[in-house]
């Protein structure tokens, strides 16, 4: 097995059950014969543990993919301060805007100038990225259409479709920030298809691309933004004392306020 899906086990089987059933439906449904299936041995479920087992066995993971509709919190942390780097989805903001205020027709017109404007930067980025490095190894392209095949997005980037997360609320865009602060920005997809494109990546090209970014989240555990809790600390104080002074001045308490603290 070239890969493995490693996931938490938690509260009823139910869970295990219904990814177990997703894989067969799959598998069912796939042309191709044996090479385009995914065997069960790819899902591997563990058990909650201690956590010092916890954060020790984090370091056996290659790469961390973030649920877009609700991020890792603690998890994501401690997956970024293992060396583990971490798949995020944040949508820009003009589609997260149309999706949330715009009428059906605004929708489409929306996603259709987005997408037009995703795939020009995708061809100009195949380009340079063909004429730096060169077309992909056989190997590698079999293994990409392998997990194309699996992995159907459909119109899920479509403001419109049900299964569209739109990454406006707090707890869907707490991935993004973390991977900002940690220097991880390249692993931000701004859509489902570029989130997919990632996941392939990081398989193919394990020993280069991935390793270095590896290498980098512990090389700079102690000094990127994310961990230096000592700057965090201080900022957060200068915030506070913004607070109470405003709360003294009677300042507009009244009106919602986003306080930035910029360092020094």
């Amino acid at each position: 097995i070239p890969a493995v899906l490693w996931v938490l086990r938690s509260g009823p089987t139910i869970m295990e059950t219904n990814l177990r059933k997703l894989v067969e439906d799959i598998n069912n449904s796939s042309s191709g014969g044996d090479n385009n299936k995914l065997p069960q041995e790819a899902l591997v479920f563990c058990s909650v543990a201690p956590r010092p087992v916890h954060l020790q066995r984090l370091g056996i993971a290659d790469i961390f993919l973030d649920t877009p509709a609700y991020n890792a919190h603690t998890l994501g942390c401690d997956t970024l301060f293992a060396g583990v780097p971490m798949i995020s989805l944040l949508r820009p903001e003009t589609l997260i805007t149309e999706h949330r205020i715009g009428g059906e027709g605004e929708r489409e017109e929306g996603y259709a100038r987005y997408q037009k404007n995703n795939n020009e930067e995708q061809v100009e980025d195949g380009t340079e990225r063909q004429e730096q490095q060169g077309m992909e190894s056989d190997e590698s392209q079999t293994l990409s259409t392998k997990i194309s095949a699996l992995i159907t997005i459909e119109d899920a980037d479509n403001p419109r479709h049900p299964l569209f997360v739109a990454t406006d609320k707090l707890a869907s865009r707490v991935g993004a920030s973390l991977l900002r602060a940690a220097g991880l920005e390249e692993f931000i997809a701004q859509d489902l298809r570029q989130y997919q494109r990632l996941m392939i990546k990081a398989a193919i090209e394990k020993e280069g691309w991935l390793t270095k970014h590896q290498q980098h989240l512990i090389q700079t555990r102690y000094m990127n933004p994310l961990f230096d809790t000592k700057r965090w600390t201080e900022n957060l104080e200068v915030a506070l004392k913004y607070l109470v002074a405003r709360h003294e001045n009677d300042n507009g308490m009244g009106k919602d306020v986003d306080i930035l603290v910029e360092d020094d």
